[in-house]
């Protein structure tokens, strides 16, 4: 009730701030994202197709006269390194900034959470539908009038149409969908009421997909919509677009995600839009493929060329073979033309990380043995955990948002004191600790080579950009100020701040928040080629399938070890034999776990 009480004053105090400084300002300005729709444009196909797209921000051209083509129904992954562009392209699109873009297509583009408000959960949800809004008021409004006998004959054949088009939008029971959705993404009957302002900025950006998904519009556009969830929220919502029946365009930095709900791959790349049909692992196949098969053209081509500069150049002096050199030279000049006109787009560098690897020490490194914790005596979230982490350790720990993951990882590092028992640590033991906030804390005013010397003034300046180097932090970016850098490499930034006292055992909560697919590739094949521990926290399917060899979620408040490998935990969740749901409260967890014991030890 405190922390409630606390917030509540919090938010008070933020909308006197508001009141004092602008008083003609209404309070409130801020709602869920809304449905972008023109309710009088009509049109004959829900296909777009658009012409000589260029889309630029200042002083940087991101697409050139390229082709925006989305057919009805399908489900397109963007995809593109960071910073080239995807979700700039988002934003022109939701905000019909693209000439020729149909106007009868209703569209929907969520990036981040809702702002803080009075108004409730469901009420923010039902509000950003601003079709159902419109019918809703369209048909109250008749309805009125028909109570007193003042409608028309127009106006009451309107109310029947009005019916039919909220009964074949599915919106007679509009609240009862809504109320689903936000369940499927993890509120309780509890949370659903409360106004949105009690609520954290992860469940406000819940609350902004929940809006989305419930106003369905034509063309939905997600911007790395698995951020913030857990792994059984993922999962329920790639469930849900695989049966979405409209367009869909999603960035996501989740490889598993692209491929369960894909049907399409959309590449930024070269200033073009680039179409693949297939998921994402299909696109990267036929992406080899096809530059394979380019590169063989080219290598023939200049085969050809080659053997007949052989000629040209032996006889490119004799009178007598001038007419053949003659017709050589024009030969490879057309060879060539053929050559440069294959596209090669240009090469990205392999990003690779490096980290060094730890000193022996003797065993065991960290030890729990029968730990009870819990903030206040009255709340124990966990009773009697006993586990080990060793060298040879690959943990990756799972469960619902607010079931305590964060809290295990605080215990194991020691940052936490348990009620009960003890948690054995070698004295020599060496940590690197990353958090979903390790980002957020840096100071942004500096250079990344600057974090480093503050941190290790002892470390001089060639060992300081050696370790920079090791996450793909160039001499270029070391001497630029933290705020100009994309959040991919802040994240690098703080991976090499944490490892570089060459720990024994690295902990990751979150790391990949902000990162591209080839990045999370680099750190997962970095991490299995590393020789100490490893303890991972994260929503990201491909990263815990690359680098976890063990599993444990959280039940009865103590640790289970799942045995098996993540796909089998993925099926039995998606066939509901594994069912968590947790429903965070004011002064403690509200928790309801179903688990097949077939595939669980203690």
């Amino acid at each position: 009730m405190e922390m409630l009480k606390a917030r509540k004053e919090r938010y008070e105090r933020r909308v006197e701030r508001r009141r004092n400084n602008s008083p003609q300002e209404e309070v409130y300005e801020a709602e869920a994202p809304k449905l972008s729709v023109n309710m009088e444009a009509t049109g004959k196909t829900m296909d777009i197709s658009v012409n000589d797209v260029t889309i630029g921000v200042p002083g940087k051209q991101l697409v050139i006269g390229a082709t925006l083509k989305l057919i009805y129904g399908r489900k397109y992954g963007l995809i593109g390194r960071n910073g080239i562009g995807k979700s700039t392209l988002l934003r022109h699109i939701s905000r019909r900034q693209i000439t020729g873009f149909p106007a009868h297509i209703s569209v929907m583009y969520v990036e981040q959470e809702i702002p803080e408000s009075p108004n409730s959960v469901l009420q923010m949800v039902l509000q950003s539908n601003t079709i159902y809004q419109h019918l809703l008021a369209e048909k109250e409004s008749i309805e009125a009038k028909s109570k007193t006998d003042s409608a028309t004959e127009s106006e009451l054949q309107r109310l029947q149409t009005v019916y039919q088009e909220i009964r074949d939008r599915n919106l007679i029971h509009a609240d009862v969908v809504a109320r689903d959705i936000l369940r499927g993404l993890g509120f309780s009957d509890e949370m659903i009421n409360q106004p949105t302002h009690l609520l954290s900025g992860g469940w406000r950006m819940r609350v902004s997909l929940a809006a989305a998904l419930f106003s369905s519009p034509d063309l939905l556009l997600l911007d790395e919509p698995t951020n913030h969830l857990d792994i059984g929220t993922v999962i329920w919502l790639e469930d849900f677009l695989e049966n979405y029946g409209k367009t869909l365009v999603v960035v996501s930095h989740d490889r598993h995600f692209l491929n369960t709900i894909c049907t399409d791959i959309m590449l930024i790349r070269d200033q073009q839009l680039l179409y693949f049909r297939g998921n994402y692992d299909a696109y990267e196949k036929t992406f080899e493929e096809e530059n394979l098969n380019r590169e063989r053209e080219r290598a023939s081509l200049k085969g050809q060329i080659d053997h007949l500069m052989v000629f040209i150049n032996r006889f490119r002096v004799n009178a007598n073979r001038a007419p053949q050199v003659q017709s050589k030279l024009k030969v490879v000049k057309k060879l060539q033309e053929e050559m440069d006109a294959i596209p090669m787009p240009s090469e990205d560098p392999m990003l690779r990380f490096q980290f060094v690897d730890p000193l022996p020490l003797q065993m065991p490194i960290l030890q729990s043995n029968d730990v009870t914790f819990g903030y206040t005596p009255d709340r124990i979230l966990f009773r009697k955990v006993n586990f080990g982490i060793d060298f040879d350790s690959r943990i990756g720990i799972l469960g619902p948002n607010g079931i305590g993951k964060s809290t295990m990882v605080k215990l194991l590092l020691g940052d936490l004191i348990p009620l009960e028992g003890q948690v054995i640590r070698n004295h020599k033991l060496r940590c690197g600790v990353f958090t979903q906030h390790h980002v957020d804390q840096l100071d942004f005013d500096k250079t990344p080579y600057q974090l480093m010397k503050d941190l290790y003034p002892k470390d001089d300046e060639q060992k300081i950009r050696s370790q920079l180097a090791r996450f793909g932090v160039t001499e270029e970016m070391a001497g630029r100020r933290i705020k100009t850098l994309s959040g991919g490499q802040k994240t690098r930034v703080s991976f090499a701040m944490i490892t570089n006292t060459n720990p024994h055992i690295l902990v990751f909560d979150e790391p990949t928040n902000h990162l591209d697919i080839e990045t999370i590739e680099a750190l997962s094949k970095a991490l299995n080629a590393f020789k100490g521990g490893v303890v991972v926290v994260s929503h990201d399917q491909f990263f815990i399938s690359r680098v976890c060899k063990e599993l444990w979620t959280i039940r009865n408040q103590t640790i289970v070890r799942f045995n098996g490998e993540f796909k089998e935990y993925k099926k039995l969740v998606s066939q509901g034999k594994i069912c968590i749901v947790c429903f965070p409260k004011i002064g403690g967890i509200l928790l309801k776990t179903l688990l097949s014991h077939t595939h669980l030890s203690i």
